[in-house]
């Protein structure tokens, strides 16, 4: 009976303790599995956000190379753009698909929906672009990508990806928050677990004592048995703490961990905007840089001079074709692009190539110098020839330029030129007295009229005159002459004949006060005829002889010469004479021109058709030693595309000019050392013409 308790009794420890380590088990699985499970869904929800960052800068960088590229479009027309707008198009789809996929919520998934459906509509308004570039209706194109709706799609969907951000951002807080109070758990659980756990191995060790007692016969190999289970127990008493220690040093690793993962985040956002800016910034250089280099090419390949650049090594870098043409230059020589070869080549075409190559070589010599020489060619052509250096802006020398250009027709023409200018101040003096004298007949002629117009009104007067009715009144004293006093008082008519004698010597004190007024006026225009001959004649005597004059004087003269023609066309004039200078000058040159400037803009002001027709004549004097005439209208101005013209031989706008007044002008006052330029806004805006002298005799021939 002893041997079946002991082996009874001997089973109920074994189960007691076998159920103490399974729970034991059961305890420490849990808490490992729950802090792995913890740091897999930390590291899970970390790497997902990491990733949607980076997908959000992904989409707003292909969204800003989406618009700009369709912006370009619309603006150049170049249909680069688009394929350059097509290449990243598709990738900012996949973007927002997978942001959409990986959002940690319903709330960002709406977000990222709703930025996917503002990227729709912006892609499909930027296609109507693209589609009306291709037509060549860039206007329209830009109205598409300018306009308030394309911007309130921007504006959905940066507000979009605004409100993603800011789920996602609270995502990650509520993922902290999650796994902390998970830690707080179980910790809470470990601490709750240990002492049940510590009480039920001190029941077992007490359940095992006690039989240790109530069994003392047993075998002293039980007693040492449970001696090792007691120290077991110990030793995983030790452990459990152990490993509770190890958990909460892992769970604060993690802690650690996500708060690096936070900074890694900042730093990589960061990173990545300056990226784009930095890659924004070197795309903007190379197309500026792609823009100036088509400028430079184009400039040259447009350029009428023979071009040829070296580098400091006097090796060949670029040439354009018109070189290639003036030199005549074959494709086996200038292919090689040896300098030396070049100037080899040249120096058979010249007159003096001894000189030339000389004069390169010193311009190698010596890079700071620039020149400019002609240099002649043993077919009879001429060429200018100008070399500058090229610096950097850090005074580094880069090589030199070459312009070769042909002349020859030009000094050809200036040979020409110099013998028609001869022969035109001769022709130019004549047509210049000619148009004085013409104006003198015309200011004569118009006078005439006055004189007819008087001549007439008088003669009318006279016949209508009521003179001859005085003969009947004295034939009718006479009838009466015995019996005057008894016909005056007592027959009818007699009564009436002081009434009438009253009225016809009323009648005739007026008459005779008009023919009066008009016989004055008719002799003030013989008189003004008489002075616009006698003036005449003075400069006529005085053409060729250089005096010193008050130069207002032959201002007023030359308005004097027009007065009538300014007058009957209702011109208003102001003079505004800020200085009156003596000046040398040859007063029939400065009456012939001022005389044509003011006739000139009569013309100018009836063209106009202006009610207000205004000539204002101004006179002053500049710094540089020179008294400046300006007579400037508001009549109909001269368009910009004539202001080159104007002083050219034979070009005139008037039906009947002859087109050398101003051109005979302007070699007139270059005689006097002065000049005659013009001025005008263009059509309708009237125009300036000023006559420049010089104050002293020193200026004349400059």
């Amino acid at each position: 009976m002893k041997t079946k308790l002991n082996i009874t009794g001997s089973a109920t420890p074994v189960r007691l303790l076998t159920v103490a380590v399974l729970v034991t088990a059961v305890v420490l699985g849990w808490l490992s599995w729950s802090g792995l499970r913890s740091y897999r869904t930390g590291v899970g929800a970390m790497q997902t956000g990491l990733r949607i960052t980076e997908l959000r800068g992904i989409i707003i960088h292909l969204d800003e190379v989406l618009t700009m590229s369709a912006r370009m479009a619309a603006v150049t027309g170049d249909l680069k753009w688009e394929q350059r707008y097509r290449s990243f198009e598709y990738r900012l789809d996949a973007a927002i698909k997978e942001a959409i996929r990986l959002a940690p919520s319903a709330d960002g998934s709406k977000a990222a929906a709703q930025t996917d459906v503002a990227n729709i509509k912006l892609v499909e308004m930027e296609d109507r672009s693209f589609d009306l570039a291709r037509q060549g209706r860039l206007k329209e194109a830009q109205a598409v990508l300018f306009s308030v709706e394309y911007d309130a799609q921007k504006k959905v969907y940066a507000d979009g990806m605004t409100e993603f951000a800011s789920l996602l951002d609270g995502a990650v807080e509520k993922i902290r928050i999650s796994q902390q109070q998970r830690a707080y758990l179980t910790i809470v659980v470990t601490m709750a677990g240990i002492p049940p756990l510590i009480l039920g191995w001190w029941i077992v060790l007490r359940t095992v004592r006690n039989w240790q007692k109530n069994l003392s016969d047993a075998s002293r190999k039980l007693e040492h048995q449970a001696n090792e289970l007691n120290e077991a127990n110990q030793t995983l008493d030790a452990r459990v703490l152990a490993r509770t220690a190890q958990y909460r040093n892992s769970q604060q690793a993690l802690l650690n961990m996500m708060e690096d993962a936070e900074a890694v985040r900042k730093q990589v956002e960061q990173t990545n905007e300056e990226l784009l800016h930095e890659i924004a910034e070197r795309r903007r250089a190379e197309e500026e840089l792609k823009f100036k280099n088509i400028i430079l090419s184009t400039q040259q390949e447009a350029s009428i001079d023979g071009i040829l650049v070296v580098d400091e090594n006097t090796r060949v870098l670029s040439f354009n074709h018109r070189f290639v043409e003036v030199w005549g230059i074959p494709t086996e020589v200038i292919e090689k692009k040896v300098d030396e070869l070049l100037l080899q080549f040249v120096a058979d075409k010249l007159a003096d190539p001894q000189s030339f190559l000389q004069r390169v070589q010193y311009l190698y010599e010596h890079r700071q110098e620039t020149s400019l020489d002609e240099i002649i060619l043993k077919d009879g052509r001429t060429f200018d020839r100008y070399s500058a250096p090229m610096f950097g802006s850090d005074d580094r020398y880069y090589g030199r330029v070459w312009y070769f250009r042909d002349i020859t027709e030009r000094k050809r023409a200036q040979a020409e030129m110099e013998n028609l200018h001869r022969q035109l101040l001769d022709i130019s003096r004549d047509a210049g007295m000619a148009e004085v004298a013409t104006n003198v007949l015309h200011n004569v002629g118009n006078v005439l009229n006055s004189v007819n117009v008087s001549t007439a009104l008088v003669s009318e007067k006279i016949r209508e005159s009521k003179v001859s009715n005085l003969a009947k009144v004295v034939a009718l004293m006479r009838a009466h002459q015995n019996d005057l006093a008894a016909f005056l008082t007592q027959d009818p008519k007699g009564l009436q004949l002081c009434d009438y004698l009253d009225n016809v010597t009323q009648y005739l004190g007026k008459e005779q006060a008009v023919i009066l007024k008009e016989l004055e006026s008719l002799t003030a225009n013989i008189e003004h005829i008489k002075e616009i001959v006698t003036m005449q004649q003075g400069y006529a005597r005085a053409s060729g002889i250089v005096d010193t004059l008050p130069i207002v004087d032959l201002v007023e003269d030359a308005l004097r010469m027009n007065n009538d023609a300014l007058v009957r066309h209702e011109v208003q004039m102001i003079r505004d004479y800020a200085a009156t200078p003596s000046v040398p000058v040859d007063k029939h040159k400065v009456l012939q021109i001022l005389v044509n400037l003011v006739r000139n803009a009569k013309h100018a002001l009836d063209d106009g058709g202006r009610k207000d027709k205004l000539l204002t004549i101004r006179v002053a004097t500049d710094r540089g030693g020179f008294v400046t005439i300006s007579i400037i209208d508001n009549g109909v101005g001269i368009p910009p595309e004539n202001l080159t013209r104007i002083f050219s031989y034979g070009f005139t706008t008037r039906k009947n000019g002859h087109g050398f007044g101003l051109h005979s002008g302007a070699l007139a006052a270059k005689e006097m050392g002065g000049s005659l330029s013009a001025h005008s806004d263009g059509p309708g805006q009237g125009a300036t013409f000023t006559l420049s002298l010089p104050l002293h005799q020193e200026h004349e021939n400059r």
